[in-house]
């Protein structure tokens, strides 16, 4: 297998699931299975009589409520109990990222992992960011029943899922740079300790772009990402 360079922020052929992961944790992160059954009926109709409702630009904020994570919220469901693995460079310890066992550091697998002052952190910025929109709570904010939590928003930092854990694994180095075989050995990893130690792992994020046009029935990477579906 030939190496195939990947870069976190270019590629033709892109994995953009965090682009898509708003949607994914509002359908399957924020719901345990056992609450499935349950699921609250949202009522759409403020689609079309809501133009604010379309505006998703410059917070979070408004993308919770665009993908009706509020009601989502409101209902009980804020990520409790579900890990998240993220793929990339790493996390710093910033507010809201700070809470004990928020953050778990899976393995270091970047080009960085041999220098004690960089491992596991992030000196790209990108996994970081991707944290914050996943997890990320505001210390002050008490997430309770939830059914508070899309007011305090408005004004405190609240991630998708503000309950749910992450499990960083960092495969990015500063540039942003990281080999298609650092991403596959990460999966990996994931599908084989996703229950160790109290976890559960019910989501990969993988946010990178690569020019390679390998056919997909016999791209490595693809057979990993399949392989960790089932």
């Amino acid at each position: 297998m030939t190496p195939t360079a990947f870069s976190l922020t270019t590629g033709r052929r892109s994995v953009v699931l965090s682009i898509l992961m708003s949607l994914f944790l509002a359908a399957s992160v924020l719901m345990a299975p056992a609450a499935m059954a349950d699921e609250p009926e949202v009522d759409d109709s403020e689609w079309a009589s809501d133009d604010a409702t379309y505006d998703v630009s410059g917070t979070l904020y408004k993308t919770a409520r665009f993908i009706f994570a509020n009601k989502m919220w409101a209902a009980g469901y804020t990520g409790d109990g579900i890990d998240i693995a993220l793929i990339d460079s790493g996390v710093v310890p910033v507010a809201g990222l700070t809470a004990p066992g928020k953050v778990i550091n899976g393995p270091d697998l970047s080009f960085e992992s041999q220098a004690p002052n960089m491992q596991y952190l992030d000196t790209f910025g990108h996994g970081t960011h991707l944290a914050g929109i996943m997890v990320g709570l505001d210390p002050d904010v008490e997430v309770g029943n939830g059914e508070d939590l899309y007011e305090d928003a408005g004004d405190h930092f609240v991630g998708i899922a503000p309950e749910a854990r992450l499990v960083s694994l960092k495969v990015a180095d500063a540039n942003g740079a990281v080999d298609v075989t650092q991403v596959i050995a990460a999966i990996d990893w994931v599908v084989q300790h996703r229950n160790d130690n109290g976890m559960n792992i019910r989501v990969i994020n993988l946010s990178f772009g690569t020019d390679s046009l390998q056919d997909y029935q016999i791209d490595p990477l693809s057979f990993a990402v399949e392989n960790a579906w089932k």
